[in-house]
């Protein structure tokens, strides 16, 4: 036990010998020069200076962009308010929306009644505050762009819609290049088919769908001109014959469009008042023709 303790009493008299003639020494940190340190705290404040600016002009871009959002949504709602009303949709009437909760409408109606039943269905309008009345009365206002209201080109889409899915049921119209067109429960089918026995298939089926008012069957036989200009290939004739077919139909022959030729090809000119009546035209002068057809018709609401 006495040999354990002058051994510990030695190792600590060894260690106190070396702390005495070795003292430890203390690493001073690095001393940043005066002109470096302010240059390194001019950066630090420059780059939080910066980093506040781009925070609040992201703050502040997001928020324009809200705003748009909302106004977009305000006009859209209003626009459709007024597309549903069956008295006010056949008219051209504008939605702006300036700014939150206000709306503007421009345009043109024949009669004062309908200027103020704009304007009240406007401000029915979930979020509308203030509506600006710019409509103009005019006596005499023609019905501008497509004279359906929303709900009829809706139901007019849907029936499209439906008799394509018909047709693809039916075994015997696999791979038939048919197209339908409706215009208020109207339905004008077109294209091509192999047999007179598909293309009275085609006009029966659509018949029989629930919702079609009434058929018109313009299909051809592939490799078989239209009935109205099969007897000559000749670009006057198929003009003529073109013309014919837009007289006959009753949503294009008050709208005096006009028939010309250029070499071999068939031009359509004049003003419609819709996409639907334009798409209409093409088609039928298509049919018509039997051969190329360029479509110059212009919409002029």
């Amino acid at each position: 036990m006495r040999k354990l303790f002058a051994l510990v009493v030695l190792v600590g008299l060894g260690l106190a010998l070396y702390f005495w003639k070795y003292p430890p020494r203390h690493v001073q940190a690095p001393q940043v020069p005066e002109s470096a340190r302010g240059a390194v705290e001019s950066a630090g404040e420059k780059t939080r200076e910066a980093l506040g600016n781009v925070g609040e002009k992201t703050r502040e871009a997001l928020g324009n962009v809200g705003d748009k959002i909302r106004e977009t949504k305000v006009a859209g709602q209003v626009k459709a308010a007024l597309e549903l009303n069956r008295d006010l949709a056949p008219y051209s009437i504008s939605v702006s929306a300036p700014e939150p909760g206000v709306v503007v409408l421009q345009g043109s109606v024949p009669r004062e009644e309908l200027r103020h039943q704009a304007q009240e269905l406007a401000a029915a309008v979930p979020d509308v505050r203030r509506v600006t009345n710019q409509l103009q009365v005019a006596p005499g206002t023609p019905p501008s762009g497509d004279s359906r209201t929303l709900g009829e080109n809706l139901d007019d889409k849907a029936l499209q819609a439906k008799l394509h899915l018909a047709f693809s049921l039916r075994r015997e119209l696999e791979n038939t290049d048919i197209d339908v067109s409706a215009y208020r429960k109207e339905v004008t089918l077109t294209g091509v088919v192999d047999t007179e026995a598909q293309r009275a298939l085609a006009g029966q089926v659509a018949g029989q769908t629930t919702g079609v008012a009434s058929v018109k069957n313009e299909i051809r036989l592939r490799g078989a001109a239209p009935a109205v200009a099969s007897n000559s290939t000749n670009p006057s004739d198929r003009a003529r014959a073109v013309e014919r077919a837009l007289q006959a139909n009753r949503h294009l022959a008050s709208l005096g469009l006009r028939v010309r030729t250029e070499g071999a090809t068939v031009v359509l000119e004049g003003n419609v008042r819709s996409e639907v009546e334009k798409d209409l035209a093409e088609a039928l002068a298509r049919e018509a023709a039997g051969g190329p057809v360029r479509n110059d018709i212009q919409v002029r609401p």
